[in-house]
């Protein structure tokens, strides 16, 4: 068996042990709502989280954000854009908190 990443072989296949089983509860308690889209209603959220926290990461820089999250500062800005992240404040280099 092939082990992940923590080293433990079940760690990827056993949500439970990892963030896999609260998004699990999350989407069953969308799917039980009603609500639709599901899956782009949740990428847009771990998007943005994602995002808020590498540049939270890089202290706002949104060039090195991009670069950690393997995608060109065109898209950050764009993401962020469609997102509705960009009402933050500017650093010094001119890049966004």
């Amino acid at each position: 068996m092939k082990p992940s990443l923590s080293g433990r072989p079940d760690a990827a296949k056993s949500p439970g042990r990892h963030w896999g089983h609260p998004l699990a509860r999350e989407i069953d308690r969308l799917l039980a709502a009603g609500s639709t889209p599901v899956l782009d209603d949740l990428v847009r959220r771990f998007e943005a989280i994602a995002i808020d926290r590498a540049l939270a990461f890089t202290g706002g820089n949104r060039s090195h954000a991009a670069r950690l999250l393997g995608m060109g500062r065109n898209t950050i800005a764009r993401k962020i854009h469609e997102l509705g992240m960009d009402n933050r404040q500017t650093t010094q280099s001119g890049d966004t908190l």
